[in-house]
């Protein structure tokens, strides 16, 4: 028998060895913890910034794998990040915009209740929709005596129905038609929603010629004790 034939080679080794020391990707490691992080896009828009990360963490851990493979692994750990950080990114995005297209069309109902008291010749009705729900008096029949029977309130009504916007309405009554045109802008803080929404006022003039004008309602969605929230216009005006 050869003796060198027999002989170990310095090159000769145990694969299961070598796997043993093989290291394990931080990059991926740090991919997967961003994913498992990336629900908290869902609490705020903001925060999709860190499933975001976990995209760009997770295509550079894998790059390095492929070019550092056999002695760098962590393929699949990459992978699972990539996936959860995608799919919370994704899915953020699409709470985003279903949550905003809900409040904006919350706020157009709202606002078209308003502009039909007015055209109904019910001032007292759209005033009430000024105030915070708290103060609200029931919309119901014995609302216009209420005001007539408190000096303090009736006041606050004659001046609401001095305001430009308001008093117009009022002249044209059921000639008029509101029609949603955009949201021009819309937030939200820890409590409160605010949009601010472009109608367009159509009616008819004296020789029943068509005619238009602007109205911008700022309106504002406040959460209060049990969870309840309730709309109020905060203003009304023409651009």
């Amino acid at each position: 028998m050869s003796v060198l034939r027999d002989s170990p080679h310095l090159t000769d080794h145990d694969d299961r060895t070598v796997d043993e020391y093989r290291a394990v990707s931080g990059w991926a490691v740090a991919a997967l913890i961003l994913g498992l992080l990336g629900p908290l896009a869902l609490v705020d828009i903001w925060l999709s910034l860190i499933p975001l990360a976990g995209i760009v963490v997770a295509v550079v851990a894998l790059v390095r794998i492929a070019v550092l493979t056999p002695a760098l692994t962590g393929r699949k750990t990459a992978l699972a990040g990539l996936f959860l950080s995608t799919l919370c990114i994704s899915a953020a995005g699409a709470d985003y915009v279903v949550y905003w297209q809900s409040v904006h069309r919350e706020a157009q109902r709202f606002a078209k209740v308003w502009f039909a008291f007015l055209a109904e010749g019910r001032p007292e009705k759209a005033h009430q929709l000024t105030l915070a729900p708290q103060v609200r008096q029931p919309l119901n029949e014995t609302l216009a005596e209420f005001y007539r029977e408190n000096e303090d309130w009736q006041e606050d009504l004659e001046r609401y129905i001095r305001q430009p916007v308001v008093a117009r309405l009022l002249a044209l009554g059921s000639r008029a038609r509101a029609r949603y045109h955009a949201t021009e802008a819309s937030g939200r803080g820890a409590r409160l929603v605010v949009a601010r929404q472009l109608f367009t006022v159509i009616y008819d003039d004296a020789k029943q010629d068509a005619r238009s004008f602007w109205v911008r309602l700022t309106v504002e969605r406040g959460r209060f004790e049990y969870g309840q929230a309730a709309w109020r216009i905060i203003d009304a005006e023409e651009p």
